[in-house]
């Protein structure tokens, strides 16, 4: 799920040097319309964006040093209250089985789009 991906901290940089941001950011627009409305997909889209570029309230480089040791869930359980935050814990409780075929699914994108770009 490209969700995850883009929420996912350990996942940032490699996000941009693989070049996928800009399909996660599209993936994650047409998420958050499905699933919500158009004043809270604007303020999700804006908060990610905000998150991604680590800018205030995502600009905490404690948290952020912790990425690399903490799981997703409890990592983001560190940052403020907001949409954002209370979507990523439920994407990242998804059942372990289902994260498991997530990861296929998520290396078989960037595989297809490291290929693409090639």
């Amino acid at each position: 799920m490209i969700v995850a991906y883009m929420l996912d901290p350990r996942f940032l940089e490699e996000s941009r040097t693989c070049n996928i941001e800009p399909i996660g950011y599209n993936t994650f627009n047409t998420f958050t319309k499905q699933k919500f409305g158009q004043k809270e997909s604007v303020e999700l889209f804006v908060e990610i964006v905000k998150f991604r570029n680590k800018s205030s309230p995502y600009d905490d480089y404690i948290i952020w040093e912790s990425a690399a040791t903490l799981n997703p869930a409890l990592w983001w359980e560190s940052w403020p209250d907001s949409s954002l935050k209370q979507l990523a814990i439920k994407v990242f409780k998804i059942s372990t089985s289902s994260a498991e075929l997530n990861e296929i699914f998520l290396h078989l994108v960037l595989y297809t789009v490291s290929f693409a770009i090639a």
